[in-house]
């Protein structure tokens, strides 16, 4: 019998944690393409990964953003956009 927690566990120790302070958002007719990365000062963009989805899954996403801010504005406290 196959154990699903031992399998989760198994692609959870795979997945490769970036930090990313730079995103760039293309679309089409057919899909939309975000690519995350890392930009300081002068020096040009480095794009770490890039995602390629659906209109629709992203808009669940962005639906799903929105709703992670506003409960996390509600238990830790307002966010403030970076001044430039």
């Amino acid at each position: 019998m196959h154990d699903d927690n031992e399998a989760v566990e198994k692609v959870e120790a795979r997945i490769e944690s970036r930090y990313s302070n730079f995103l760039r958002v293309g679309y089409n007719q057919y899909e939309f393409l975000l690519e995350f990365g890392q930009l300081y000062g002068e020096r040009a963009e480095c794009v770490l990964s890039r995602i390629v989805t659906t209109p629709a899954y992203a808009k669940e996403f962005a639906m799903l953003l929105v709703n992670s801010l506003d409960e996390y504005e509600r238990k830790y406290s307002e966010i403030r956009a970076p001044e430039e």
